[in-house]
């Protein structure tokens, strides 16, 4: 299994984190972690990857693959975006990898 940045697989399961509480304004995503009440504003790329994720979640390929598609971008330069967007969400628990 090839391994990205912070031991994720390209075939991991990423969804929404249930208990946040996010709204969409002027097509960025502010969310709310409930467990230290802190805001996150997080960019349009990034709220892009948030509309894709449901309960069933995504996997890191589907999301990179998407990304470049929306964006015009290679491979790399999205898996340049999407991997550093992913590490910081797992680690503020928005989203949830399986």
């Amino acid at each position: 299994m090839y391994l990205i940045h912070m031991d994720i697989p390209l075939n991991a399961n990423i969804s929404r984190n249930p208990a946040i509480a996010w709204r969409m304004l002027d097509g960025n995503l502010v969310a709310i972690t409930p467990k230290d009440s802190t805001i996150h504003r997080i960019n349009k790329t990034g709220a892009f990857i948030w509309n894709m994720l449901t309960s069933s979640g995504k996997s890191v390929r589907n999301i990179i693959d998407a990304v470049a598609r929306e964006y015009g971008l290679t491979d790399a330069e999205a898996t340049a975006d999407v991997i550093p967007f992913l590490k910081k969400a797992r680690q503020k628990n928005i989203v949830i990898v399986a």
